[in-house]
This record gives structure tokens, C-alpha cells and sequence, in this order.
């Protein structure tokens, strides 16, 4: 069940090399959402391929000040990747928490948040910076965090970083050029309204 929960939330963005954390960069019950990424936006993957964003502030993440993240790829099959995320700032920079939920989206739709928060399993978390080029997001060099969790700069397993969200925020603001480095990145163009 795990590494299904895993692929979800790694598919909702278009990179895979997010990281994967049981605690977030930031309390996701006082999260905001963060306006620029409103919208419409389309992106090519690392083979060409077509595909696209929408960010919107959706009834159910409205509770929590979460976002609505629809992934869509552009080939012929039509198969939305639905999820919600928050964004978190630690020094000038922009991430994104995706919610890996333990059940579909749809069954949370009746729930308070205070259930809802009980139905996250773990988060992906990505680098994001909007400017007026479009959307950057990127991803985190696994290399970076293997190394972090060997010598005990973090708490993890390998797979999933288990630290608490003030030591992963620490972390994250030491070792944010290494972590996410510019050749790992995509770029995504918002759609005119």
C-alpha cells in the first residue's frame, strides 16, 4: 500500500524526485495558499511529452488553506492525478507539500478537517519559484538526502525522511542549493485565461 501512496503523490507533479516525509515543512492546519500558483499551467517532461497543471484553492483543501493539484498528461489516455498540497516558506524560498492521503480524494469530501489531517500518510516536497517566466519546480537530489540521513544531519530510512517539521525545516534551509540543484528542474508555462 505504501509505494501506491508513494507513486500518488510523486505522480502529482512532473518531476519524481521529490522528498518523500511523515511531517511536512510547515503546519499544514495554518497553511495559506500561495496566489501565483493559481491557474493553469503546461510543462514538457523529460521525454517531450506534453503536460499539464491546474492549481486551484478547492472546496475540500478551502478547510485547511490547501490547494487543489490536478496533473494531466498530454498523450491520448486521459487519467488526472488528483491531490492537494500547501506551500511552506523557509528563508526566501518556496516549497510544496503534497498530501499523500490514505484513501482517494473523493472519500474525504464529508470529513472535517480534523479527519482529513488523520488521513494523511506522508508528504512529497518539491522546490517551487514563480516568476514572470512561469512556474519552476524542483526536484531534490536523492544523493544529497542518502547522504544527509547516513551521517545523522537527518532522520530517515532511506525512503522516507521521519524528522520531526522544525529539524526537516532546519535541513532544508542548511542544505538548499545542494538539495535542489538547477539541472534538476521543470518548467512550466501558465495557459492565458
Amino acid at each position: 500500500m505504501w509505494k501506491k501512496l508513494l507513486l500518488a503523490g510523486i505522480a502529482i507533479l512532473p518531476l519524481a524526485g521529490c522528498i518523500i516525509s511523515e511531517n511536512p515543512l510547515s503546519d499544514p492546519k495554518g497553511a495559506k495558499s500561495d496566489k501565483a500558483l493559481i491557474g493553469d499551467w503546461v510543462y514538457r517532461d523529460a521525454n517531450g511529452q506534453k503536460g499539464y497543471l491546474h492549481i486551484g484553492e478547492g472546496v475540500l483543501g478551502k478547510q485547511l488553506g490547501w490547494m487543489e493539484v490536478i496533473k494531466v498528461k498530454g498523450n491520448s489516455e486521459f487519467d488526472p492525478t488528483h491531490n492537494f498540497a500547501f506551500p511552506s516558506e523557509v528563508g526566501d524560498h518556496k516549497y510544496f507539500n503534497v498530501v499523500m492521503l490514505k484513501f482517494p480524494v473523493d472519500d474525504y469530501k464529508e470529513k472535517s478537517a480534523s479527519d482529513i489531517l488523520k488521513g494523511v500518510s506522508q508528504y512529497a516536497v518539491f522546490k517551487y519559484e514563480v516568476d514572470s517566466n512561469g512556474l519552476t519546480i524542483w526536484e531534490a537530489d536523492k544523493k544529497v538526502l542518502d547522504q544527509a540521513v547516513k551521517k545523522g544531519e537527518i532522520k530517515g530510512d532511506g525512503i522516507v525522511l521521519k524528522d520531526t517539521t522544525e529539524n526537516f525545516r532546519k535541513f532544508v534551509a542548511a542544505h538548499d542549493a545542494e538539495l535542489f540543484n538547477s539541472d534538476d528542474k521543470t518548467h512550466c508555462e501558465k495557459l492565458t485565461e
